[in-house]
């Protein structure tokens, strides 16, 4: 599989930064999560989440969730719920946000499970239009996949940065 071989590169990285916290057999708080969410989440990154465990952390465009079962605010079971009306429109919609802009904006980056096919686009909302109009625009698509944001991060230049909640 292709994006194992990126998710390790990825983790590689994460490791370098201190950032990865290791693997894991088992991480109960995503099977509540995706019984939240009313589905599974999209391999490669149900791959990644189930994996291993991982701080929050911001590298290029975005801001990625953290992954270590706590209750921090930024992990991914915490964080992509934190606003009860956006989580509702994003769910609804087909939407799994993994994080918001590197920038320190509340727009939510998610997965777009809304097209079909294999890749999933990684996509920025714009939060305001789903406050006000409860509605879904998406401002920008960040990558045409996830492995393809990986694969451009790792060949940027750049280094993740961990973020402190």
């Amino acid at each position: 599989m292709r994006h194992r071989r990126i998710i390790d590169q990825l983790t590689a990285r994460l490791g370098a930064a201190g950032i990865l916290i290791g693997s894991t057999s088992r991480a109960p708080w995503i099977e509540l999560f995706e019984s939240d969410l009313g589905r599974r989440l999209p391999a490669p990154f149900a791959d990644f989440v189930r994996r291993y465990s991982f701080q929050p952390f911001e590298w290029g465009p975005v801001m990625v969730f953290g992954n270590s079962g706590s209750d921090d605010p930024f992990n991914l079971h915490v964080a992509a719920k934190s606003d009860p009306a956006i989580w509702q429109a994003m769910r609804q919609a087909g939407l799994i946000q993994i994080g918001r802009p590197s920038t320190g904006g509340y727009d939510p980056i998610c997965l777009d499970t809304r097209a079909s096919g294999r890749e999933l686009a990684v996509v920025q909302l714009d939060h305001e239009t789903i406050l006000i109009k409860n509605q879904i625009k998406v401002a920008k698509q960040i990558a045409p996949s996830f492995v393809a944001l990986i694969e451009s991060l790792i060949v940027s230049g750049s280094e993740p940065e961990p973020i402190e909640a």
